[in-house]
């Protein structure tokens, strides 16, 4: 029930100023731009839409630090962040209801790049599987930035500074799963397989065969586990904020 209270509350918050609604249009505007004229989609003559998934987790480092960013800094800056630890609530159902509510915006803005399938359908015959398990790992991928996201929201008041860290821990993040910066890393500890190691906590690496319409058990795992472990991080800040 508490989890519902803020959920509403939050979810309220994001509609309630024009910024969901503009950064919603410029994700789904620059998106489709991208894939259908800067890739040339139409020039391919190739009815499918991996470099659309491909492209969408990089543009999702900005679009969910974007959204995250307020989530808490904004109940620092304004403090009511002390006030709402004095409710008869839990820090991990505020964490909860938070998160869901910028994970039910990031939902429906996955939902509105259904015109570009539809698209992709009219001009040829595209792999339905591939383009299923391509959103399961968009959303995925977009879920497990966003509660990084929110984590590091709430380490700093400045929505910025939220902004900005988060993007760039995104990023960093998926530049662990390209080969060359993992061939790099390796021969920067000498040989070790460091770069390998690391490649593993990549989204890319998980991606890459949903991309292929496999939907693999072990890469479900490992977002959900992820996510879990940034949102937990992110209560500990919460907790910490009390003493």
């Amino acid at each position: 029930m508490n989890i519902w209270t803020i959920f509403k509350r939050e979810f309220k918050n994001y509609f309630h100023s024009p910024i969901a609604y503009i950064f919603m249009i410029v994700f789904l505007g620059f998106m489709s731009f991208v894939f259908f004229f800067f890739l040339h989609f139409f020039v391919a003559d190739d009815a499918n839409m991996k470099l659309y998934f491909q492209a969408m987790p990089w543009f999702f480092t900005v679009f969910t630090a974007a959204m995250s960013m307020r989530l808490w800094s904004e109940e620092k800056k304004l403090g009511t962040l002390e006030l709402l630890m004095t409710v008869p609530m839990r820090s991990h159902e505020i964490v909860i209801g938070k998160y869901l509510a910028g994970l039910s915006v990031l939902g429906i803005t996955l939902l509105l790049t259904v015109t570009v399938p539809i698209t992709v359908a009219i001009v040829g015959d595209p792999d339905w599987g591939k383009i299923v398990t391509g959103y399961i790992g968009a959303f995925l991928a977009g879920a497990l930035l966003l509660a990084i996201g929110s984590c590091i929201s709430a380490t700093t008041e400045n929505q910025v500074v939220a902004l900005m860290v988060t993007s760039v821990a995104g990023v960093v993040l998926m530049a662990l799963g390209i080969q060359y910066v993992g061939a790099e890393v390796n021969n920067f500890f000498g040989g070790w397989k460091v770069g390998d190691f690391l490649a593993y906590f990549s989204p890319l690496n998980h991606l890459e065969t949903l991309g292929r319409g496999v939907l693999d058990l072990r890469d479900i795992i490992y977002f959900l586990s992820m996510t879990v472990l940034a949102l937990l991080l992110n209560h500990i800040a919460v907790e910490r904020r009390k003493y």
